[in-house]
């Protein structure tokens, strides 16, 4: 081996390292999200999208969802402590991005129904509540 080599060879198991270490903090990071029902600050982007019909077809009606790497979690209001136009201010849109930081909760459930009662059909899934807005 010439002496010049085992030089890259250590930076390439540095650098295979570090990556590793990264990748585990973001995996890591990304399982405190599947945490249900625990309040956790963190920051992403306010994003508003068309609601699709179960048809595919888009309407007017939009909706805000919060950005978190490549997840988008729908913001269900009736649940929040925060409404939807104290957040308009920090939406996101196109080239004007503006992160955000909340307390949030995770939970899984009814998006569309608010009230126990009802027996209406709605979405289901994951969702997060905002307890407050951070910065």
């Amino acid at each position: 081996m010439k002496p010049g080599c085992s030089f890259f060879i250590i930076i390439a198991i540095v650098i295979s390292f570090i990556a590793c270490n990264a990748a585990g903090k973001i995996s890591g990071n990304k399982q405190n999200t599947n945490t249900m029902n625990d309040k956790v600050t963190i920051t992403g982007l306010l994003v508003e999208k068309k609601f699709e019909k179960k048809n595919g077809q888009f309407t007017d009606f939009s909706e805000m969802y919060f950005r978190l790497s490549v997840d988008d979690y729908f913001i269900k209001f009736c649940e929040s402590e925060v409404n939807k136009s104290e957040l308009n201010k920090y939406l996101s849109e196109d080239l004007n991005i503006k992160p955000i930081t909340l307390e949030i909760e995770y939970r899984k459930g009814n998006w569309d129904i608010c009230d126990d009662n009802s027996d209406a059909q709605s979405r289901v899934g994951r969702y997060v509540v905002i307890h407050r807005i951070v910065k």
